[in-house]
C-alpha cells in the first residue's frame, strides 16, 4: 500500500492544468502532504482535519480549504434527526452558505403555490432562495423564477 504521501494528489499537481490539492489522511499526513503541495505552487490546498488542535499548523502548511469532518457529520446527524427529508448538498464560502436538498411531500402546503408568494411569507428566511427543483418522474431539473409554481 502507498504510504499516505506518494498517495497525496499534490504529485500528480505537477501536471499541467491541476489547480487543487487534496489530502485525507491523517492529520500529521495531511499537514505534511500539504507542504509540497504548495511549493509546487498550487493555488488551492484541501486537507481534512480530524483533530481542531491542528488548525494552525495546517494554516501555516499553506492549507486554503479545512474540511472538519466533526461538523460534516454532526451537521449531518441534526439535520436527519431534526429534518428527515432534508439533505444537505454541499457548503460554499467556508462555511458561510449551505446548499440543501429538500423532498417535498404530496400534500404539503406549498403544493399548487408560486415560488414568489412562498418566498413574500414572513415565516420565509429571507437569506433563503430557490436553486433549481428536480423533478425526478420526469429527470427535469429547472431554474424557477418567481411565477414558478410548486408541484408533485
Amino acid at each position: 500500500m502507498d504510504s499516505p504521501c506518494s498517495a497525496c494528489s499534490w504529485r500528480r499537481c505537477r501536471l499541467p492544468g491541476i489547480t487543487d490539492s487534496i489530502s485525507r489522511y491523517a492529520d500529521s499526513d495531511n499537514i505534511a502532504c500539504a507542504l509540497p503541495g504548495r511549493n509546487q505552487g498550487i493555488p488551492r490546498v484541501i486537507a481534512r482535519l480530524r483533530n481542531t488542535h491542528y488548525e494552525d499548523s495546517y494554516r501555516l502548511a499553506g492549507v486554503t480549504t479545512l474540511v472538519r469532518v466533526a461538523d460534516l457529520l454532526i451537521n449531518q446527524i441534526m439535520i436527519e434527526i431534526e429534518q428527515p427529508r432534508v439533505r444537505s448538498i454541499m457548503t460554499p464560502g467556508k462555511g458561510k452558505a449551505e446548499v440543501f436538498a429538500i423532498r417535498i411531500p404530496p400534500d404539503a402546503r406549498s403544493i399548487g403555490v408560486r415560488i414568489k408568494e412562498i418566498t413574500r411569507n414572513r415565516k420565509f428566511p429571507g437569506e433563503c432562495v430557490f436553486m433549481g427543483i428536480y423533478k425526478e418522474k420526469t429527470d427535469e431539473f429547472l431554474i424557477p423564477r418567481g411565477e414558478h409554481i410548486i408541484s408533485v
